[in-house]
């Protein structure tokens, strides 16, 4: 993905792409796909290279999809990084529709959603998390990683809290490290960090 002017680009594409054949020398066709934000950031495919345009390099402008309703799942989803704010949430409600509805694979409908609500996360930053979940009715995402990490952050966020509290209350160190199951190391670092 481009998001800056580049007169190189398709000099160094098709470069990278003649060393990755020569290296593995797959035995399938390829296609070489290029995203932009807008048509503006395209630097034009040089002459050389025209009679491979829309053959063997494809160039999608992501603001192009905004407007499209015939999109693959997959395609809604990068629609959603560019969708207009004022259609992000319409836009995010149907692409939820569509994988509760289209996606067989469990697997695949999580990382989906996983992929949705951090764009969400990433489009509404003013928002907790929470407030997102129950805004699109993602109450399926407490299950995927993305939630999970994020939901340990706040537990260890939260205990490094309760460590510096006991810290500062002379409360020592082992204690503290049973307690909130921080290792002696890290409440050593708390301790420095603390005290500049």
């Amino acid at each position: 993905m481009e998001f800056q002017k580049d007169p190189e680009l398709y000099y160094r594409l098709m470069a990278e792409i003649g060393l990755y054949l020569r290296q593995y020398q797959p035995k399938r066709s390829w296609l070489a796909v290029v995203l932009f934000p807008t048509e503006g950031v395209d630097p034009g495919l040089p002459e050389e290279y025209q009679a491979l345009d829309d053959l063997l390099i494809k160039r999608i402008y992501l603001v192009e999809l905004r407007d499209r309703e015939d999109l693959s799942l997959e395609m809604g989803v990068v629609r959603l990084v560019v969708e207009k704010s004022t259609r992000t949430e319409a836009w995010a409600r149907r692409l939820l529709e569509q994988v509760r509805g289209q996606e067989p694979d469990q697997r695949m409908r999580e990382r989906l959603l996983e992929v949705i609500e951090t764009v969400l996360a990433y489009r509404y930053p003013e928002r907790l998390r929470e407030e997102i979940m129950a805004m699109f009715g993602l109450s399926e995402l407490k299950q995927t990683r993305y939630y999970q990490g994020a939901k340990q952050e706040g537990r260890t966020e939260e205990r490094i809290q309760i460590a510096l509290n006991l810290l500062e209350a002379g409360v020592e160190v082992e204690v503290i490290s049973q307690a909130t199951g921080l290792t002696q190391e890290e409440l050593q670092s708390l301790c420095s960090g603390s005290s500049s």
